[in-house]
Protein backbone atom coordinates (compact mmCIF):
# COMPACT_ATOMS: atom_id res chain seq x y z
CA UNK A 1 0.00 0.00 0.00
CA UNK A 2 1.20 3.55 -0.96
CA UNK A 3 0.87 5.53 1.99
CA UNK A 4 1.31 8.94 0.24
CA UNK A 5 -2.38 8.51 -1.09
CA UNK A 6 -5.16 10.28 0.75
CA UNK A 7 -7.54 7.22 1.74
CA UNK A 8 -10.70 9.43 0.84
CA UNK A 9 -9.74 9.63 -2.51
CA UNK A 10 -8.66 5.90 -2.72
CA UNK A 11 -9.76 2.30 -1.68
CA UNK A 12 -6.68 -0.10 -1.16
CA UNK A 13 -7.26 -3.67 -2.67
CA UNK A 14 -4.72 -5.49 -3.09
CA UNK A 15 -0.80 -6.05 -4.26
CA UNK A 16 -0.51 -7.04 -8.11
CA UNK A 17 2.07 -8.36 -9.96
CA UNK A 18 3.42 -6.26 -13.11
CA UNK A 19 2.37 -9.14 -15.61
CA UNK A 20 -1.14 -8.70 -14.10
CA UNK A 21 -1.09 -5.09 -14.75
CA UNK A 22 0.22 -5.78 -18.32
CA UNK A 23 -2.48 -8.16 -18.24
CA UNK A 24 -5.34 -5.78 -17.09
CA UNK A 25 -3.45 -3.44 -20.41
CA UNK A 26 -3.81 -6.06 -22.71
CA UNK A 27 -7.68 -6.82 -22.12
CA UNK A 28 -8.80 -2.89 -22.16
CA UNK A 29 -7.17 -2.38 -25.74
CA UNK A 30 -5.28 -5.08 -27.51
CA UNK A 31 -8.74 -6.32 -29.19
CA UNK A 32 -9.45 -2.83 -30.21
CA UNK A 33 -9.26 -2.63 -33.82
CA UNK A 34 -8.25 1.16 -33.79
CA UNK A 35 -5.12 0.05 -31.62
CA UNK A 36 -4.29 -2.76 -33.82
CA UNK A 37 -4.34 -0.29 -37.03
CA UNK A 38 -2.16 1.99 -34.94
CA UNK A 39 0.65 -0.36 -34.03
CA UNK A 40 1.01 -1.05 -37.23
CA UNK A 41 1.23 1.73 -39.19
CA UNK A 42 4.11 1.74 -36.83
CA UNK A 43 5.70 -0.78 -37.47
CA UNK A 44 4.86 -3.58 -35.16
CA UNK A 45 3.77 -6.78 -35.48
CA UNK A 46 1.58 -7.33 -32.19
CA UNK A 47 0.01 -4.98 -29.60
CA UNK A 48 2.51 -6.67 -27.10
CA UNK A 49 5.50 -5.58 -29.22
CA UNK A 50 4.39 -2.22 -29.47
CA UNK A 51 3.59 -1.86 -25.52
CA UNK A 52 6.37 -3.06 -24.40
CA UNK A 53 8.26 -0.11 -25.41
CA UNK A 54 6.36 2.21 -23.23
CA UNK A 55 6.36 -0.41 -20.26
CA UNK A 56 10.07 -0.83 -20.48
CA UNK A 57 10.85 3.08 -20.57
CA UNK A 58 8.77 3.24 -17.82
CA UNK A 59 10.53 0.43 -15.81
CA UNK A 60 7.11 -0.97 -14.93
CA UNK A 61 8.41 -4.32 -14.97
CA UNK A 62 11.16 -3.23 -11.56
CA UNK A 63 8.13 -1.82 -9.86
CA UNK A 64 6.11 -2.85 -6.91
CA UNK A 65 2.47 -2.12 -8.45
CA UNK A 66 -0.94 -1.61 -6.13
CA UNK A 67 -4.43 -1.70 -7.31
CA UNK A 68 -6.89 0.55 -5.99
CA UNK A 69 -10.53 1.63 -5.89
CA UNK A 70 -10.82 5.41 -6.84
CA UNK A 71 -13.71 6.90 -4.52
CA UNK A 72 -14.66 10.10 -6.42
CA UNK A 73 -13.23 9.72 -10.10
CA UNK A 74 -14.95 13.00 -11.04
CA UNK A 75 -13.16 14.37 -8.78
CA UNK A 76 -10.02 12.69 -8.12
CA UNK A 77 -8.99 11.91 -11.88
CA UNK A 78 -9.02 15.46 -13.85
CA UNK A 79 -6.18 16.22 -11.40
CA UNK A 80 -4.16 13.03 -12.55
CA UNK A 81 -1.40 13.79 -15.26
CA UNK A 82 -1.25 13.19 -18.54
CA UNK A 83 1.89 10.59 -19.04
CA UNK A 84 5.41 11.70 -20.78
CA UNK A 85 4.24 10.78 -24.27
CA UNK A 86 6.01 12.36 -27.33
CA UNK A 87 2.78 12.00 -29.36
CA UNK A 88 0.76 13.52 -26.70
CA UNK A 89 3.67 16.38 -25.73
CA UNK A 90 4.06 17.64 -29.37
CA UNK A 91 0.11 17.47 -30.11
CA UNK A 92 -1.25 18.42 -26.69
CA UNK A 93 1.03 19.67 -23.88
CA UNK A 94 1.39 23.42 -25.30
CA UNK A 95 4.94 22.85 -23.33
CA UNK A 96 4.17 21.99 -20.11
CA UNK A 97 5.75 18.81 -18.72
CA UNK A 98 2.99 16.71 -17.57
CA UNK A 99 -0.69 18.67 -17.60
CA UNK A 100 -3.36 17.75 -16.19
CA UNK A 101 -6.33 16.69 -17.45
CA UNK A 102 -8.30 19.43 -16.29
CA UNK A 103 -5.95 21.68 -18.53
CA UNK A 104 -5.70 18.72 -21.32
CA UNK A 105 -9.49 19.56 -22.07
CA UNK A 106 -8.93 22.95 -22.56
CA UNK A 107 -7.60 22.88 -25.63
CA UNK A 108 -10.52 22.73 -28.39
CA UNK A 109 -8.70 19.99 -29.93
CA UNK A 110 -9.28 17.85 -27.45
CA UNK A 111 -12.85 19.05 -25.96
CA UNK A 112 -14.31 17.77 -29.15
CA UNK A 113 -12.09 14.78 -29.85
CA UNK A 114 -14.81 12.28 -30.94
CA UNK A 115 -12.95 9.42 -29.29
CA UNK A 116 -12.93 11.07 -26.36
CA UNK A 117 -16.25 12.01 -26.52
CA UNK A 118 -17.77 8.87 -27.33
CA UNK A 119 -16.20 7.19 -24.09
CA UNK A 120 -17.69 10.48 -21.87
CA UNK A 121 -21.20 9.02 -23.37
CA UNK A 122 -20.70 5.64 -23.45
CA UNK A 123 -18.02 5.16 -20.22
CA UNK A 124 -17.23 1.36 -19.46
CA UNK A 125 -19.29 0.10 -17.02
CA UNK A 126 -16.17 -0.84 -15.06
CA UNK A 127 -12.53 0.14 -16.03
CA UNK A 128 -8.75 0.39 -14.78
CA UNK A 129 -6.26 3.04 -15.80
CA UNK A 130 -2.45 2.94 -14.84
CA UNK A 131 -0.13 5.24 -12.95
CA UNK A 132 2.60 5.98 -11.44
CA UNK A 133 2.58 8.25 -8.24
CA UNK A 134 5.68 11.05 -9.08
CA UNK A 135 6.53 13.84 -7.02
CA UNK A 136 3.50 15.91 -8.39
CA UNK A 137 0.90 12.89 -8.18
CA UNK A 138 -0.52 10.47 -10.78
CA UNK A 139 1.14 10.56 -14.01
CA UNK A 140 -1.10 7.84 -16.29
CA UNK A 141 0.88 5.43 -18.26
CA UNK A 142 -2.34 3.99 -19.80
CA UNK A 143 -6.01 5.34 -19.83
CA UNK A 144 -5.26 8.71 -20.89
CA UNK A 145 -8.57 9.01 -23.45
CA UNK A 146 -10.91 7.90 -20.53
CA UNK A 147 -8.56 10.17 -18.28
CA UNK A 148 -9.83 12.90 -20.61
CA UNK A 149 -13.25 11.59 -20.85
CA UNK A 150 -13.65 11.66 -16.95
CA UNK A 151 -12.31 14.99 -16.59
CA UNK A 152 -14.76 16.30 -19.73
CA UNK A 153 -17.55 14.78 -18.17
CA UNK A 154 -16.74 16.56 -14.69
CA UNK A 155 -16.20 19.71 -16.35
CA UNK A 156 -19.65 19.58 -18.39
CA UNK A 157 -21.47 18.50 -14.69
CA UNK A 158 -22.21 15.04 -16.03
CA UNK A 159 -21.83 11.54 -14.54
CA UNK A 160 -20.24 8.85 -15.60
CA UNK A 161 -21.46 5.73 -13.84
CA UNK A 162 -18.41 3.31 -13.76
CA UNK A 163 -16.22 1.63 -11.17
CA UNK A 164 -13.18 3.01 -11.98
CA UNK A 165 -9.06 1.27 -10.61
CA UNK A 166 -6.04 2.29 -10.92
CA UNK A 167 -2.52 0.24 -10.92
CA UNK A 168 -0.44 2.21 -9.39
CA UNK A 169 3.58 2.42 -8.38
CA UNK A 170 5.59 4.84 -6.89
CA UNK A 171 8.08 7.02 -8.75
CA UNK A 172 8.77 9.57 -6.37
CA UNK A 173 11.82 11.28 -6.91
CA UNK A 174 12.36 10.22 -10.45
CA UNK A 175 12.52 12.09 -14.17
CA UNK A 176 10.06 9.94 -16.26
CA UNK A 177 11.36 8.86 -19.75
CA UNK A 178 9.68 10.32 -22.50
CA UNK A 179 7.82 7.33 -24.93
CA UNK A 180 7.15 6.80 -28.06
CA UNK A 181 7.62 8.05 -31.58
CA UNK A 182 5.82 7.22 -35.17
CA UNK A 183 7.45 4.28 -35.95
CA UNK A 184 9.19 1.37 -34.79
CA UNK A 185 12.91 2.36 -34.62
CA UNK A 186 12.00 5.87 -33.19
CA UNK A 187 9.64 4.73 -30.63
CA UNK A 188 12.86 2.49 -28.92
CA UNK A 189 14.20 5.70 -28.50
CA UNK A 190 13.59 6.65 -24.44
CA UNK A 191 15.15 10.26 -23.67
Amino acid sequence: MMTNLNPKDFEYIKLLSWPEVFEIWRATEASNPNWEAHYKERGFNSWEEWRKVYSTGFRCADREWHFYKIIDPLGSVPKFHGGPFRGWKEKYYAGDELPTFNQLIQNPEIEQHDYVRQLMNDFPKETTITGLLADNGIVIIEGMHRCLAIALAASLGRTVKSDISVALADAAGETLSIVGGTRKSISKEVS
